[in-house]
Parts: structure tokens; sequence; C-alpha cells
């Protein structure tokens, strides 16, 4: 099987040689088939870089967000601000 045609041509994809056909491929004999834990584990790994992702963006979004609002509002004075603990 020729390497090009297994790859989907993502930025940071792997590439690996499975000892099978399209239709072992497609229902392997068990889990434990270790082409199939091969598939899995990578699966795993990619799905775990999406959550990493996608938290990491999430963080970003919300420091960007208390910058921005940081920046947009005047900053209290420091009596400003011990008025306002007295206050509760």
């Amino acid at each position: 099987m020729r390497e090009a045609s297994a790859r989907l041509g993502q930025r940071n994809e792997v590439a690996r040689a499975l000892n099978e056909n399209h239709l072992s491929i497609c229902k392997y004999k068990s889990q434990d088939a270790a082409s199939y834990r091969a598939v899995v584990s990578r699966f795993e790994a990619t799905m775990e870089e999406i959550r990493n992702k996608s938290r990491a963006e999430a963080v970003a979004q919300s420091l960007q967000a208390v910058a921005q609002v940081n920046t947009n509002a005047p900053s209290p004075s420091l009596e400003d601000r011990l008025a306002s603990l007295k206050n509760k």
C-alpha cells in the first residue's frame, strides 16, 4: 500500500503501517489485536490533544476577557476599594 493513500494531510499527522488490509481494519478479530490497540491508542491520544487545546483556548479567552475589562474600566483608587470593603 502506498503511504500517501493512508494520509489525511493534517499538520501533526502521524502515519504508521499496520499489518492489516481494509477489511481487517474495519472489523478487528478482537480488542486484543495489536493493530486494534494501536488505532485505539492513537484515537485516545488525539482526543486528549483536542481536550487540552480546548482547555487552553478557553483559558486564553477568559484571560483576554479579563484583560479587556481591566483596560476598559478605570481602576478604583485605594480609598474607594477600602470604602467598598467597609460597606460589606
